[in-house]
């Protein structure tokens, strides 16, 4: 039994520690176990409302796109369509108190992320935010708008247009 001893002694496992060297307490080890603890259940709460953002983020923008599509048809079905060049969508619209016929636009500003609304080329209403490339296009009577946002998300949708008849030329037989 003596030599088993010896042995043991022989490992560093079973030496024991004195009073002047460094070590954890098990208080110690017990704290920093709960520190980690609290770190990492704080790393997945800050996860888990970053999800959450995101997510509100998706919700305003389809909010945001489904406002201004509804709007745009309103203004489309009072209005005339006149042309587009794939940027920017222009109405005509006659103004009772003014008695003027008002042109009406619509275009992605070049340096901002803003699709605005101008009267006759005055005025800055905003329509959609953080836009960051926009198109229209014609077929049938129906202006298709696509729009990609900063984030990656892209919509489509279609509008009814009323279009101005183009005057037959009378055919002499």
């Amino acid at each position: 039994m003596g030599t088993k001893k010896k042995q043991l002694s022989n490992f560093n496992l079973f030496k024991s520690i004195s009073d002047k060297e460094k070590g954890f307490t098990l208080i110690e080890a017990v704290f920093a176990l709960l520190i980690l603890i609290l770190s990492l259940s704080l790393v997945s709460t800050a996860v888990q409302q970053l999800d959450l953002i995101h997510q509100q983020m998706v919700k305003n923008n389809q909010l945001e796109w489904h406002l201004f599509l509804n709007q745009f048809e309103y203004e489309a079905s009072r209005t005339i369509f006149q042309t587009t060049d794939g940027k920017k969508a222009e109405f005509k619209k006659y103004n009772e108190e003014s008695k003027k016929l008002e042109t009406i636009s619509y275009f992605k500003m070049k340096d901002k992320e803003v699709l605005i609304r101008q009267v006759d080329g005055k005025g800055y209403q905003p329509m959609l935010l953080n836009v960051q490339q926009l198109s229209y296009t014609v077929k049938n009577r129906i202006l298709y708008l696509s729009v990609d946002f900063n984030n990656q998300e892209h919509y489509k949708g279609l509008v009814r247009l009323k279009i101005a008849e183009q005057p037959q030329e009378a055919e002499n037989e």
